[in-house]
């Protein structure tokens, strides 16, 4: 995980929010407003919190890591049409017709 947050930080794709956040409320709030962006990036929450348990995680929370077309082809490593297209043909695979 440490080389995809890496290699989102170095190309521009990463927001990290240090702010004391709510695992329950704040974080997918904020994570479905920056999806919703055009150039949206893949959040890293740092501070991570349950409010209404009084309970602080030690592990940061990584979302939206597909978020926007650049993210998805640099961590594929290929364009999303390419991707599209090895789907579809999975999708419309014929069954065998005999034993070879």
């Amino acid at each position: 995980m440490q080389n995809t947050i890496n290699l989102l930080r170095s190309h521009g794709l990463l927001t990290e929010i240090h702010d004391e956040l709510d695992i329950y409320l704040e974080i997918p709030h904020i994570a479905y407003i920056e999806i919703k962006k055009e150039k949206a990036k893949a959040l890293l929450f740092t501070n991570v919190v349950n409010k209404k348990e009084g309970i602080k995680f030690d592990e940061p929370v990584l979302m939206n890591v597909y978020g926007s077309y650049e993210a998805t082809e640099l961590l594929f490593g290929r364009s999303i049409e390419g991707i599209a297209d090895e789907i579809e043909g999975l999708l419309h695979m014929k069954p065998p017709s005999g034993l070879k």
